[in-house]
């Protein structure tokens, strides 16, 4: 593809102009405009998300412990927004592991069936193992022993959902935190040097 071939309102789509002066002469470097997305932390700012009072978790709390949060660029910096260059307005931000996202499964509750009625498998019918349940029910908990292990594993906040939903505690209550990592993670040393600011 030629170069002049390219409109220039296109080009400044893609590529983000910089001059630079070292020792006394100009250096012009090229850079591509990232994704808004694909900031850094501390290329942009975020307003405090909205707290639901009643899960004591932000109100954009979405499946897979991911939240939205409205966020601007810092001044000087150029992101794109839908093939399209943002330099001052708000864009949607995702942030992972932000939130502890769950809907109705009480980690009380579960703690409680665990304890007093875990011999019959209550315990794992109410968190979706149904399987489990129905064996933990004809062999009475593994004769004890599949119970005093669910006891541990639930009280532990190890043995969850089902659905791989989080229990619901509230604000004050024991919450252990899980920090999940996937193929999408990257090292921090790889990523530096990649923005052009």
């Amino acid at each position: 593809m030629n170069i002049n071939s390219i409109t220039y309102n296109n080009f400044k789509l893609l590529l983000n102009f910089l001059s630079m002066k070292i020792n006394g002469k100009f250096i012009v470097v090229w850079c591509p405009i990232p994704d808004c997305n694909e900031l850094l932390m501390g290329q942009f700012i975020c307003k405090e998300p909205e707290i639901n009072p009643n899960t004591t978790q932000p109100i954009t709390c979405q499946p897979g412990n991911i939240i939205l949060l409205n966020c601007t660029i810092i001044p000087g910096l150029k992101c794109q927004i839908n093939g399209t260059v943002n330099t001052k307005s708000w864009f949607m931000k995702k942030l992972k592991n932000g939130c502890t996202y769950s809907t109705n499964y009480s980690y009380h509750t579960a703690v409680t069936l665990s304890v007093f009625f875990g011999w019959l498998g209550v315990d794992r019918l109410y968190l979706g193992y149904h399987a489990i349940a129905f064996f933990k029910l004809i062999t009475f908990g593994l004769f004890g022993v599949l119970y005093l292990l669910d006891v541990i594993l639930i009280a532990l906040q190890i043995l969850g959902p089902a659905n791989g939903e989080q229990y619901f505690i509230p604000h004050y209550g024991p919450k252990s935190t899980y920090i999940g990592y996937d193929n999408n993670d990257i090292d921090d040393k790889e990523s530096l040097g990649k923005t052009c600011t």
